[in-house]
């Protein structure tokens, strides 16, 4: 009951703070010369065909890993994605973005493990940096926020949690549940630099980690 009641506290506090965002200045009225009206012309409907929703078979469910930077509504994503019937969250990634993927580490596995109790989820880390040689960053504020878990008050946790290398756990599940890439159709393909850095990303991607050569 206490868990349940930590839940729908944590999702009205992002709710609002999402809502908050969402707000915006009405645009302002701009008077517009006179023009005279040309009758419209007649528009048949087209039919947009719809496309079947991904349904699970009958006692199967989809694994998802759960790729997040401690946004607000990431918070509300994982209550969401944890309580669908027809979801299993294999793993659960703190990725570079708003937080430092390490620093936050702590307070999403009591989040994940104590709050929703979802003990069946792998935890996996991800690199300190973005891909983007650039390397814009949010407001140290925002980071700090995120880090922190926005301030929310979390419970102590119940045990000692492990995490893994978030490209290692991807590739780890993925070879488990999926059919492996072969050399010839992954040459090319762009993958993230933490999956490159695996010590068994080749034999999931042959040499798609390595430099193309310049034209």
């Amino acid at each position: 009951m206490k868990r349940s009641i930590l839940i729908i506290t944590y999702a009205l506090i992002i709710f609002g703070m999402v809502l908050g965002c969402a707000k915006a200045e009405p645009a302002p009225v701009v008077d517009s010369p006179s023009v005279p009206a040309n009758k419209p012309e007649a528009v048949e409907p087209v039919e947009s065909e719809e496309k079947p929703a991904v349904v699970p078979s009958s006692g199967s469910k989809i694994p998802l890993i759960f790729s997040h930077d401690s946004a607000p509504d990431d918070i509300a994503a994982l209550v969401y994605i944890a309580k669908h019937p027809n979801i299993d969250i294999i793993g659960v990634i703190n990725s570079y973005g708003e937080q430092h993927p390490a620093r936050s580490k702590d307070a999403w596995q009591r989040f994940l493990y104590d709050v929703i109790d979802y003990d069946s989820a792998a935890f996996g880390v991800g690199a300190e940096k973005g891909v983007d040689p650039v390397q814009n960053q949010f407001p140290s504020g925002w980071r700090d926020g995120a880090d922190n878990f926005w301030g929310l008050d979390l419970p102590a946790a119940s045990g000692n949690y492990t995490a893994s290398n978030g490209a290692d756990l991807i590739i780890r599940e993925a070879s488990h549940r999926f059919e492996v890439i072969s050399h010839s159709r992954a040459s090319g393909v762009p993958i993230h630099r933490g999956a490159c850095e695996s010590p068994h990303v080749e034999h999931l991607a042959g040499h798609a980690c390595h430099p193309r050569p310049s034209s």
